[in-house]
């Protein structure tokens, strides 16, 4: 679960129907935290995008032999998480 910490004078964002969320004050702050939970079509539209992702990246990554896709992985990797 998510939660997310805003100013009370932000009101909360709609997910539509794919989320419901319920908002609750934080003690003595002008904080409201917000839980979201998947409704069932929310679970079935992401497992449907999560299909279709792996569909597209197979799709782009065809073209490279399984050794480039490894070197690629291990780049973007390295780009999207810095040695510390």
């Amino acid at each position: 679960m998510r939660v997310r910490v805003e100013p009370a004078s932000r009101g909360p964002r709609s997910g539509g129907r794919a989320a419901r969320g319920r908002r609750d004050r934080l003690r003595g702050r002008r904080l409201r935290a917000h839980a979201v939970e998947l409704t069932d079509a929310g679970r079935k539209l992401f497992h449907d995008a999560e299909k279709e992702a792996i569909r597209v990246n197979d799709q782009l990554l065809a073209h490279l032999s399984a050794k480039e896709q490894e070197q690629l992985r291990h780049l973007l990797r390295r780009f999207t998480t810095p040695d510390d």
